[in-house]
């Protein structure tokens, strides 16, 4: 899927939240198409919150944290990490 994705130009990315991301797929090899993909953490609770979470761990070990989010009275926003 990310492979048809990329084909056609569209940006790829994992998004969870770090929990729900170990208890679903745990570590992901070195192999994997998902590997270096970049993280989009969900998950904090405010605008700081998500700007602390562009320095948490990547989903995998060869991405990094580039969009995290937050809820703010009952709405998603993205926080685009520098």
């Amino acid at each position: 899927m990310t492979d048809f994705f990329h084909s056609i130009g569209a940006q790829v990315g994992i998004y969870s939240s770090g929990r729900q991301w170990d208890q679903i797929v745990g570590t992901v090899s070195g192999s994997s198409n998902l590997y270096s993909l970049p993280s989009w953490l969900a998950g904090s609770r405010n605008a700081s919150g998500a700007a602390m979470a562009c320095s948490h761990a990547p989903l995998t070990g060869g991405g990094e944290v580039e969009l995290t989010q937050f809820v703010s009275r009952g709405f998603d926003y993205n926080y685009s990490c520098p």
